[in-house]
Order: C-alpha cells, then sequence, then structure tokens
C-alpha cells in the first residue's frame, strides 16, 4: 500500500512535460546540472508562436504544397506536438563536459529534444602565481613567479525542444 501511495504522489512526474510552475525548478536543475559536468552555463528562453492544429484538407494541400516547394524545413518545425519551449544554451567547458552535459540532459526527467549544437573551439589564459625561494642566496629572498597557462576551453551553443504540458 505505501508503494501504490509513493507511486500515485510521484506519477505526475513520470509523464515528463513541463508545467508552467515547475519552470523556475527546471532552470535551477538545469544550471546544477551543468556544474555537475563542469561547464559554465547561460540560458535563453523563447516561446514560441503556437502552430493552429491543422485539418485534414489543410493536411492534403501542404503536402501539395511541400513537393512543390524546395525549401528546407527545420526540425522544429516538423515537431509533431504542439506545445514546447525553446531553450538557447550557452556552454563553456571541456570536450569531455559537453558530452557528459548531453548525456545527463538526454536522461532528463523531462523531455527534451536537442535540435542543433554549434561549437567553437577556445583558449582560456589562466595566471597562476607561484612563490619560490632561492635556498643558495643566504638572505632566503622570496620571489613571486606568474605563469600564464592556457587553457583550451569548447564553447558549445546547444538549441533544445522542452515539452510542456498542455
Amino acid at each position: 500500500e505505501e508503494q501504490r501511495k509513493d507511486f500515485q504522489e510521484e506519477t505526475s512526474r513520470l509523464d515528463g512535460f513541463l508545467d508552467y510552475n515547475e519552470e523556475m525548478d527546471f532552470i535551477k536543475k538545469l544550471e546544477a546540472l551543468s556544474e555537475e559536468t563542469s561547464n559554465k552555463i547561460i540560458l535563453k528562453i523563447e516561446e514560441p508562436l503556437l502552430k493552429p492544429e491543422k485539418k485534414e484538407s489543410d493536411k492534403e494541400s501542404d503536402n501539395k504544397n511541400k513537393k512543390d516547394s524546395k525549401k528546407k524545413e527545420d526540425i522544429i518545425s516538423t515537431l509533431a506536438y504542439p506545445k514546447y519551449i525553446i531553450l538557447h544554451i550557452s556552454l563553456e567547458g571541456t570536450y569531455d563536459g559537453l558530452f557528459q552535459f548531453i548525456q545527463k540532459l538526454e536522461n532528463f526527467e523531462y523531455y527534451v529534444n536537442i535540435t542543433s549544437i554549434r561549437l567553437q573551439r577556445g583558449i582560456i589564459e589562466k595566471e597562476e602565481k607561484t612563490i619560490s625561494i632561492d635556498q643558495l642566496n643566504t638572505d632566503n629572498q622570496k620571489k613571486e613567479v606568474i605563469e600564464k597557462k592556457e587553457i583550451p576551453t569548447l564553447r558549445s551553443e546547444i538549441s533544445a525542444v522542452v515539452y510542456i504540458r498542455k
């Protein structure tokens, strides 16, 4: 009985759709996910215009128009489920961190589809201060040495779709 009660309380989490009142929690979970994978994250959320439901006659005319036009469709315009928000995620970290982030995003508790990824290699210059003591010198003078290190990074722009509850 206890397991059944727990299951019924958590049933809403099993559907995978984001509720409007859960958006802040969702953003916090994404930020925690980026920290967990050693990435810096910047999020932009966009709510697209809702597509009207198509009737059968509209679908037939659309099929004819699609055959006639040579335009390429993007992934978002072909989504079957009409309610979603678009996330623009900017990450900065390593290749391994990006791979881990995508893997965890695919296994996230909400339905998230990645629609595009753009990667750019970068380098961060980091200064490290070290103190050295000259043991041969009787004055035991301390010298502060500043070394510049170049650390390779990966800047990635990820567009994703998060499905919301109707």
